[in-house]
């Protein structure tokens, strides 16, 4: 049996604007490891992306 789950992903830059902050602040929280993302990147250039899931977990943390 195959299940086919389809995750969605926000840019660093998506994240931000929904959040209210800036994309240097949402960069440093994925650089410190605050908000986990991963590294779509097909060439030397990282293109970090954040799960709606980590993103929901993030937003809890941040509300405690």
């Amino acid at each position: 049996m195959s299940v086919n789950v389809k995750q969605e992903f926000f840019s660093q830059k998506e994240v931000a604007k929904k959040l209210g902050m800036e994309y240097q602040t949402i960069a440093k929280l994925v650089a410190n490891g605050e908000i986990k993302a991963h590294n779509f990147a097909t060439g030397s250039i990282p293109r970090y992306k954040i799960s709606a899931e980590e993103l929901q977990r993030f937003i809890k943390r941040r509300q405690v």
